[in-house]
């Protein structure tokens, strides 16, 4: 829809556009007239979520992120707007006005009727709800009476919420809770009740969370315990039946002992072998009385070196057999090697074989290296024993040090879950300790000295605004489903049909041709009225192509072709041309009745007589009329004698146009023969109207016949739809609208026009 045409629209309906808002407007003040003074009090609670300077127990890291910061705050808002926090309120409300001498708000009728003795029964069954924090029992009689009584003063719970309003300041660590009423005591006793019964409530409930985590931890602590203590007893009674001390430090201890023993396993293996050697070339070096007097001699010193060296022996294998080497026992070791050396040598200076050949050394070297041999032999034989007696006890370590290595780990698993436990323990009980948390009012509500601002004139002005905004909207909304023919540009649109011209819709109950185009009138829809007759007859004598026979029809009732058809044969009739109008329109011979013409029609059908002769005179010059009777025949009826053609070629010479009248085109199909006969024809549309399938089917027949179609005249048009064609039409308007025109056509300012004159 094209913006101008429709502010054209809102134009023409502007007294429904003024009405309309003005009774909303009314209505609205009606309405609020009696609106009490409204009061606001808010409160503010801190909520300590983002608080650092609260105590906890948790060590870890106080990074939030700010989607759980938000639920938080959002869990706190809708528990604060509870059912149950209200009706906490509700309740501290009722139980204020029924003990109070004054109350916070007028009391209502019932709580006006209330007797002494059912206001002591309600207090005291108020004061038991609040104490406990219960909800009243619509089921028990009296605790339904006090609900009805607290709904009747609006202490109900929608009726406290829908004038509440809970929010998170900001990115503080701040909720406000504001309340709107009537009385400014009212408005400042919800918010502090509200934060007064929230901090019980949530005392309360926290504390029963609290005392059940403690009971909870307490148990699952002891039971942890016990468990904990079995374990640690069964890996006790373990370790003392395998006579294990330190699994780790035994098993380590050992092997570094086996390490030494290898060590020391050796250095004598590597002895033995250099002894032999010796013992065989010192050997070679004595003769066989020699020895046998070596062999003879050493008796008497052997028993002693045998008992040292077995002592010897005793004392190495002690230290071997020790984990860790004993100074005392190496000590004695080299005592005894002392006394060994000491009767070695005693023995060597008693064994003198020759004094002339000196073999002392030599028989020195050989008692000592052979008991060095038997004493390096020994130690690797000791050695032996205890490898095999250590690798034994090693091999009974490894089921040892399993089945401990399993108790262990049981017992880290269950003493690391006792410590969680436990520290759950400790939080569940510092939080039964401090379970208010922190939570706090830090601003108390007060009473406002001054009531809200009234917005009494701002609400009807949005009223009357809205209820204009609407009009608009529905005036948009009908315009844009209307299918109507509104404009020439719409018809084209619509039809298809060629367009001679359009007559402006008059608003008149009778119309004087004459007056009109003899005469300037004032209204501007007479002069476009008669300047768009003068171009239909421009268009007709520049189309009509020498045919004299015109018919006039419409696809309905009611279009206005007999004005047009008048309207179109007088403007001819001005110029000289002579119009004979014949009515055959038979089943309404309008045409008839208004020049009061002789309904002769069919009697001139007889060729025999002249039929000049049946023709009327008007009252205007050069139009002459040929009426007819109402019948129920059809053209083809009529013409099946021939002698309507006839007629009609016989009267030609007379007249310059022809013009006759046909009913409708969708309901008679006499219309439709008409269109056969004529030369000639015009189809008439009336403005406002719709194209229905009706219509359709006529516009068809007619385009079938499009060599006889002059064109089509769109009558009944608004001015403001012929601007779309015609340009604008000069007629009476008012400053707004004027100025509203130069906006929506851009011409705001005039253009300035320079006039040169010729100098001949």
């Amino acid at each position: 829809m094209d913006l101008i045409i429709f502010i054209r629209i809102l134009l023409n309906r502007k007294k429904l556009l003024i009405i309309i808002p003005l009774l909303a407007m009314v209505f609205g003040y009606f309405l609020l007239k009696n609106q009490a003074d409204t009061y606001k009090a808010k409160a503010v609670l801190s909520s300590g979520i983002i608080d650092e300077t609260k105590i906890s127990l948790d060590n870890s890291e106080n990074i939030t992120s700010s989607f759980t910061i938000l639920a938080k705050f959002s869990n706190l808002v809708e528990l604060i707007k509870s059912q149950s926090i209200i009706e906490l309120v509700s309740y501290r409300l009722i139980l204020n006005d029924l003990s109070s001498g004054t109350p916070l708000k007028r009391p209502s009728s019932l709580l006006s009727d209330l007797n002494p003795q059912a206001k002591q029964n309600a207090i005291r069954i108020l004061k038991e709800k609040i104490d406990s924090i219960k909800s009243l029992n619509s089921d028990v009689k009296d605790e339904h009476g006090i609900m009805q009584l607290i709904k009747s003063m609006n202490y109900d719970y929608e009726s406290i919420l829908r004038k509440l309003k809970v929010e998170h300041v900001g990115s503080s660590d701040f909720i406000s809770i504001e309340f709107e009423a009537e009385t400014a005591s009212l408005a400042a006793f919800v918010p502090n009740t509200i934060c007064e019964e929230f901090l019980r409530y949530n005392k309360y409930i926290n504390g029963i969370k609290s005392s059940y985590s403690v009971d909870f931890f307490e148990r699952l602590a002891r039971e942890k315990k016990k468990e904990l203590d079995g374990l640690v007893d069964q890996l006790k009674q373990y370790k003392v039946s395998n006579k294990i001390i330190n699994l780790y430090e035994q098993t380590k201890a050992i092997v570094s002992q086996v390490s030494n023993l290898e060590i020391i396993r050796e250095n004598d293996n590597k002895q033995i072998p250099a002894l032999k050697t010796a013992l065989v070339d010192i050997n070679s070096r004595f003769t066989d009385k020699e020895k046998g007097y070596l062999e003879r001699e050493l008796i008497p010193n052997s028993k002693s070196i045998s008992r040292l060296k077995d002592l010897l022996t005793q004392l190495n294998e002690r230290q071997i057999s020790l984990i860790i080497p004993s100074q005392s026992i190496k000590d004695s070791i080299e005592i005894v090697r002392a006394l060994l050396k000491t009767d070695i040598e005693k023995a060597s200076d008693d064994l003198i074989l020759d004094p002339n050949i000196p073999k002392k050394e030599l028989v020195l070297r050989k008692i000592n290296s052979e008991i060095d041999l038997q004493i390096y032999q020994q130690n690797v034989k000791s050695i032996d024993k205890e490898r095999a007696r250590l690798a034994k006890i090693i091999e009974n370590y490894a089921p040892n040090e399993a089945t401990i290595s399993s108790f262990e780990r049981e017992i880290s698993v269950i003493a690391e879950a006792y410590l969680v436990i436990l520290n759950k323990l400790n939080m569940a009980k510092f939080s039964s300790e401090n379970v208010e948390g922190n939570i706090q009012q830090t601003e108390p509500a007060i009473q406002p000295e001054k009531a809200e601002p009234n917005n009494k004139l701002i609400l009807i002005i949005m009223m009357g605004l809205i209820s204009f905004i609407f009009c608009i909207v529905i005036i948009f909304i009908l315009e844009y489903i209307d299918v109507s023919i509104k404009s020439p540009k719409h018809f084209k649109k619509l039809t298809g049909l060629p367009l001679l011209g359009a007559i402006d819709l008059l608003k008149m109950q009778q119309l004087e041709l004459k007056t009109i185009f003899d005469k300037d009138s004032d209204l501007p829809e007479n002069e476009y009225f008669k300047e768009a007759i003068r171009k239909l007859r421009f268009e007709l004598l520049d189309k009509s192509n020498k045919s004299k026979v015109i018919l006039f029809a419409s696809t309905r009732v009611n279009e206005g072709k007999t004005f047009i058809l008048i309207s179109l044969a007088y403007s001819l009739s001005m110029i000289g041309k002579k119009i004979l109008l014949i009515d055959t329109n038979l089943k309404n011979n309008q045409l008839t009745n208004q020049f009061h013409a002789r309904p002769q029609l069919f009697e001139s059908l007889n060729l025999a007589d002249d039929p000049m002769t049946f023709i009327s005179k008007s009252s205007i010059d050069n139009i002459d009329i040929l009426g007819s009777s109402q019948s129920n025949m059809s053209p083809k009826e009529i013409e099946s004698g021939g002698g309507f053609s006839r007629l009609i070629e016989n009267l030609k010479p007379h007249y310059d146009f022809i013009f006759m009248e046909i009913s409708s085109l969708n309901k008679e199909a006499s219309a439709r023969e008409m269109l056969s006969v004529t030369e000639k024809f015009i189809l008439v549309f009336a403005a406002n109207s719709i194209i229905e399938d009706a219509d359709k089917n006529s516009i068809a027949v007619s385009m079938n016949l499009r060599d006889k179609l002059l064109g089509c005249i769109l009558n009944k048009v608004t001015l403001e739809n012929l601007e779309q064609v015609q340009g604008e039409i000069k007629k009476k308007r008012s400053f707004i609208r004027i100025f509203t025109k130069k906006i929506l056509t851009g011409n705001l300012a005039k253009a300035k026009t320079i006039e040169t004159e010729i100098k001949p």
